[in-house]
């Protein structure tokens, strides 16, 4: 009678852990990530943009998303394929 009770609560046990590890563990960790994508309660964000761009696909999306980044690689060939409007004069050309 023991063992048949020990047994149930073992497989008890083993149904909870079950849960823990399905459902409830994920949906901690996606709320830890969701949480900390936000900025800390005090903290500025910046208004200067300090991002680099290596590829003219990231930098066509910065320019519309942010004012622009700092630096990109081939400013020149950039600046002659999409004409050169939206492109700083202060661009830092990496490479």
């Amino acid at each position: 009678m023991i063992s048949t009770m020990f047994r149930e609560g073992i497989k008890m046990l083993y149904g909870v852990v079950e849960i823990l590890r399905k459902i409830i563990f994920p949906f901690l960790v996606a709320m830890a990530i969701f949480i900390a994508s936000f900025p800390i309660l005090g903290q500025q964000i910046s208004e200067e943009s300090t991002v680099v761009s290596l590829d003219f696909a990231i930098a066509e999306t910065l320019f519309e998303v942010l004012d622009s980044p700092v630096a990109m690689g081939g400013v020149d060939n950039f600046r002659s394929w999409t004409g050169g409007g939206s492109v700083s004069a202060n661009l830092i050309d990496i490479g």
